[in-house]
């Protein structure tokens, strides 16, 4: 079978998940992937995932360093359609691998960088570790009610690694379109921050706004992290068997089927709950919480489960291990 990109080929400079989930996705494609790899080991092979996003590349050990090394890695440009990279930009620059120097030379080559803030602003040259991004742009303050006190909470999930290799990989394919239509080559450019922005878009209209439309708008204070208040409705509760199940009704209206599978229901006539936010007062929130949990541990797993497909509108599903799956 023919694959769409089996003419391309793609030198990747990067270390680590984003770069690596991007040209493992335009590998699966059929791009013949080279990686540039320093001697010696990488300390992101360590991680169980890397063996999936180095899959269908081969590895070229090459010191950078040197400058018998670069002039390696300028004759494979001349053959390359893509070089990606994740360096810092004074790397880049120091290296003479930053988009202009390469253009110069090879005016083919579409440059995709990936850094953690993006080219513009005092953070450009930082590191671009997720979980630092994620706490320096305010991601982690929207966890604040995950533990039993004031402050943010660790967002374990890396959205910016994930959605930053897909802007990559589909910006890295549009060059490509272009490339092939005028043969020049472009540059591509995503960060960690810019994957997480589609997450945070009302904090940041709500910062913006009243910027904006002063006159209209009133200005919003500062963030308080008020006294932590997790969510009923996204759950996990341990049943009769030990085993979890966790639950996700996310709405009101699966909330509500939630209840009526549980058995809960007469939440609904306390005057004080609020069925659009699914919330009630805090001290009579973690005394529902506590009955909630108690109800769930009355079955097994086996049982709610059976009781929530049944119902057909409750969120649901039991917690496995990665063997199980």
């Amino acid at each position: 079978m023919v694959r769409p990109l089996e003419d391309v080929r793609i030198l990747d400079l990067t270390s680590g998940p984003a770069g690596g989930i991007a040209t493992m996705i335009l590998a699966d494609f059929g791009a013949e992937v080279l990686m540039i790899e320093r001697p010696g080991i990488d300390p992101m092979m360590a991680l169980p995932a890397s063996r999936m996003w180095r899959r269908g590349k081969r590895s070229l050990p090459l010191d950078l360093s040197t400058t018998a090394g670069l002039a390696t890695l300028d004759d494979l440009c001349a053959g390359a359609d893509v070089l990606i990279c994740n360096w810092r930009y004074a790397a880049l620059e120091r290296k003479r691998l930053d988009y202009a120097s390469l253009h110069a030379r090879h005016p083919h080559l579409i440059l995709c960088h990936i850094s953690g803030y993006g080219s513009q602003g005092p953070r450009a040259d930082y590191p671009g570790y997720e979980h630092l991004v994620a706490a320096s742009t305010g991601r982690m303050r929207l966890f604040s009610g995950l533990a039993d006190r004031s402050g943010p909470g660790f967002s374990a999930l890396q959205v910016g690694v994930h959605a930053c290799a897909q802007s990559a990989a589909t910006g890295i394919l549009a060059a490509l379109l272009e490339q092939g239509a005028d043969g020049e080559g472009r540059l591509v450019e995503t960060s960690m921050l810019q994957g997480m922005l589609p997450h945070e878009l009302a904090g940041m209209i709500g910062a913006q706004f009243p910027e904006i439309f002063s006159d209209l708008i009133p200005a919003v204070p500062p963030a308080v992290i008020e006294p932590p208040i997790p969510s009923l409705f996204y759950h996990p509760a341990q049943t009769s068997d030990g085993r979890w199940v966790q639950f996700g009704n996310l709405l009101p209206h699966l909330f509500d089927n939630f209840l009526l599978v549980t058995e809960l229901i007469d939440v609904l006539a306390d005057p004080d709950y609020d069925q659009g936010q699914m919330m009630l007062p805090q001290e009579k929130q973690e005394a529902f919480r506590e009955r909630m949990l108690l109800r769930i541990q009355e079955r097994t797993a086996e049982e709610w489960m059976a009781a929530c497909v049944a119902d057909g509108g409750v969120v649901a599903t039991a917690h496995q291990t990665t063997q199980q799956a």
